[in-house]
């Protein structure tokens, strides 16, 4: 048997929308025919530096009441509008800018580390935060960092070579204004260095104690800040030995405890045997 059916058309069902679902159908049929956000905050900064020009042409200016920091006083003030087209202009939208940016937060440390290396902490004034708030462009930062060679001499070049460096930045950061930074370069010795020969009497009688509880000695030349270092500054040769410590002053240290036995046999064979 067969079955014969015949096509017509069929009036789809149609869904009965209520006043805010078409209100947020037009509003996303809108947001669709919207340019990229990019393009937008783009056109917005050029509308804004557009602007700020022509309200200078017009020499527009604006009164208001401001309170004296010195005395205290309430003073009447008048600002002119300024145009982000001039020098002045293009220097205070770059200080801005840069305030935002990973190292432009520091522009001048930015361009220092970009001379040399080894640059430690930033902070403020005795220590603490650069910033009083994390979205605060700094009138002043404190930076610490360190020069480690096994030579005095070559220490001494890589401190210059810092000084040198933030010198440099100093006079080619500008703020808004014209103004160079001013930098204030100290430098001091914490640790001096030092290199034992390994037939140093130390070497060898450390060598000695090793071998004769079964270890394997082996010499090497840390640039690390000990208290042999200043041992030998003293006239006192000294050699250190590690005692288990793995990860030393990070948050994953620990101690192998094996090896740390083994500190423990070397230290009384250091005192107890004779070389």
């Amino acid at each position: 048997m067969a079955i014969a059916i015949t096509a017509g058309k069929h009036e789809p069902h149609r869904e009965h929308k209520t006043f805010m679902q078409r209100l947020l159908d037009g509003v996303e049929r809108v947001g669709n025919k919207v340019p990229h956000p990019v393009i937008i905050f783009v056109a917005l900064i050029l509308l804004v530096i557009v602007l700020s020009h022509i309200v200078y042409l017009t020499g527009a200016s604006v009164t208001y009441e401001s309170i004296n920091a010195e005395t205290h006083d309430v003073e009447m003030k008048t600002t002119a509008a300024k145009s982000l087209l001039s020098a002045e202009g293009i220097r205070f939208m770059y200080s801005g800018v840069a305030a935002f940016m990973s190292v432009g937060r520091h522009p001048l440390a930015g361009l220092a580390a970009s001379f040399a290396s080894n640059v430690g902490v930033l902070g403020g004034k005795d220590g603490r935060s650069a910033g009083d708030a994390t979205n605060v462009v700094t009138d002043y930062v404190r930076i610490n960092g360190e020069s480690r060679s096994d030579s005095e001499q070559f220490t001494s070049a890589i401190t210059a070579a810092f000084k040198d460096a933030f010198t440099k930045a100093a006079a080619q950061v500008r703020d808004d204004k014209g103004e160079t930074a001013q930098a204030k370069f100290d430098g001091r010795a914490d640790y001096f260095p030092f290199r034992l020969p390994d037939d140093a009497p130390a070497v060898v009688h450390a060598k000695h104690a090793a071998e004769s509880i079964g270890l394997k000695p082996t010499t090497q030349f840390s640039r690390g800040g000990l208290d042999s270092n200043w041992f030998a500054r003293h006239g006192l040769p000294s050699v250190t030995f590690g005692a288990g410590q793995h990860e030393i002053h990070t948050v994953k240290e620990y101690v192998d405890l094996p090896e740390f036995a083994d500190g423990c046999r070397m230290a009384v064979a250091l005192a107890t045997i004779e070389s």
